[in-house]
């Protein structure tokens, strides 16, 4: 069975990391009973360089992973790196533990 190939996005050369101000990161509705709006906060890039993010999904993603997806350089896909790579993280209530679970040595490790 062939291994579907993802939809990426195109990163170019560098990492695109927007600063606020002058860019307003948009916010999203968390929660059913007590809706608390998040949105994606720029001091992350910071924390993890290797973020990518993308205005028009308003999500980030992994910069390194998708360049080596886009170049045919990782033997295998899992689940988390589809996130990072093809769909886009985009849940910001939970997102400083979750970029903890990608980090560079999974980057460096997927042969890029």
């Amino acid at each position: 069975m062939k291994p579907r190939k993802l939809q990426v996005p195109v990163v170019g050369t560098e990492r695109h990391q927007p600063s606020s101000p002058p860019f307003k990161f948009p916010r999203r509705e968390f929660g059913k009973k007590n809706v608390v709006k998040r949105s994606f906060l720029p001091q992350w890039f910071q924390m993890w360089p290797w973020l990518h993010y993308w205005e028009d999904m308003d999500a980030a993603f992994c910069f390194i992973c998708v360049k080596a997806y886009s170049e045919n350089k990782l033997n295998s896909v899992s689940d988390l790196e589809t996130t990072y790579i093809s769909s886009g993280y985009t849940n910001w209530k939970d997102a400083c533990v979750n970029f903890q679970t990608m980090s560079p040595v999974d980057a460096i490790r997927m042969q890029y």
